[in-house]
Protein backbone atom coordinates (compact mmCIF):
# COMPACT_ATOMS: atom_id res chain seq x y z
CA UNK A 1 0.00 0.00 0.00
CA UNK A 2 1.06 3.57 -0.67
CA UNK A 3 1.31 6.33 1.90
CA UNK A 4 -1.95 8.04 2.86
CA UNK A 5 -2.87 11.45 1.56
CA UNK A 6 -5.23 12.00 4.44
CA UNK A 7 -4.90 10.76 8.01
CA UNK A 8 -6.92 7.61 8.27
CA UNK A 9 -6.73 6.70 4.58
CA UNK A 10 -4.53 3.71 5.28
CA UNK A 11 -6.96 2.46 7.92
CA UNK A 12 -9.84 2.84 5.46
CA UNK A 13 -7.76 1.17 2.72
CA UNK A 14 -6.93 -1.74 4.98
CA UNK A 15 -10.48 -2.12 6.25
CA UNK A 16 -12.04 -2.16 2.79
CA UNK A 17 -9.24 -4.28 1.33
CA UNK A 18 -10.01 -7.06 3.78
CA UNK A 19 -13.75 -6.85 3.03
CA UNK A 20 -13.86 -6.50 -0.76
CA UNK A 21 -10.29 -6.77 -1.99
CA UNK A 22 -8.46 -4.42 -4.34
CA UNK A 23 -11.76 -2.75 -5.29
CA UNK A 24 -12.08 -1.70 -1.66
CA UNK A 25 -8.70 0.00 -1.82
CA UNK A 26 -9.73 1.90 -4.93
CA UNK A 27 -12.99 2.99 -3.28
CA UNK A 28 -11.15 4.10 -0.15
CA UNK A 29 -8.60 6.05 -2.18
CA UNK A 30 -11.32 7.73 -4.22
CA UNK A 31 -13.15 8.72 -1.05
CA UNK A 32 -9.92 10.02 0.42
CA UNK A 33 -9.08 12.17 -2.61
CA UNK A 34 -12.64 13.48 -2.83
CA UNK A 35 -12.66 14.41 0.86
CA UNK A 36 -9.29 16.11 0.55
CA UNK A 37 -10.35 18.07 -2.54
CA UNK A 38 -13.64 19.23 -1.01
CA UNK A 39 -11.93 20.22 2.24
CA UNK A 40 -9.25 22.16 0.38
CA UNK A 41 -11.89 23.88 -1.75
CA UNK A 42 -13.94 24.75 1.32
CA UNK A 43 -11.03 26.43 3.09
CA UNK A 44 -9.83 28.17 -0.07
CA UNK A 45 -13.28 29.65 -0.65
CA UNK A 46 -13.60 30.63 2.99
CA UNK A 47 -10.23 32.38 3.27
CA UNK A 48 -10.25 34.09 -0.13
CA UNK A 49 -13.94 35.06 -0.06
CA UNK A 50 -14.25 33.71 -3.59
CA UNK A 51 -17.47 32.36 -5.03
CA UNK A 52 -17.49 28.68 -5.90
CA UNK A 53 -18.67 29.55 -9.42
CA UNK A 54 -15.57 31.69 -9.98
CA UNK A 55 -13.33 28.81 -8.97
CA UNK A 56 -15.04 25.82 -10.59
CA UNK A 57 -16.66 27.16 -13.77
CA UNK A 58 -14.43 28.14 -16.68
CA UNK A 59 -15.09 31.50 -18.35
CA UNK A 60 -14.25 32.75 -21.84
CA UNK A 61 -11.12 34.45 -20.47
CA UNK A 62 -9.97 31.13 -18.99
CA UNK A 63 -10.32 29.40 -22.35
CA UNK A 64 -8.37 32.20 -24.04
CA UNK A 65 -5.52 31.89 -21.51
CA UNK A 66 -5.54 28.13 -21.91
CA UNK A 67 -5.32 28.40 -25.71
CA UNK A 68 -2.35 30.79 -25.42
CA UNK A 69 -0.56 28.49 -22.95
CA UNK A 70 -1.10 25.43 -25.16
CA UNK A 71 0.03 27.30 -28.25
CA UNK A 72 3.23 28.42 -26.49
CA UNK A 73 3.91 24.87 -25.28
CA UNK A 74 3.42 23.46 -28.78
CA UNK A 75 5.77 26.05 -30.26
CA UNK A 76 8.36 25.01 -27.68
CA UNK A 77 8.09 21.39 -28.83
CA UNK A 78 8.41 22.34 -32.48
CA UNK A 79 11.53 24.44 -31.78
CA UNK A 80 13.35 21.57 -30.04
Amino acid sequence: MCGGTIPGEEALDSSLEHRIGINGVSIATSLSYTTFTLTTLFFYLRFTYSKWQDVLILKKEDYALLRVAIREKLQGFKAS
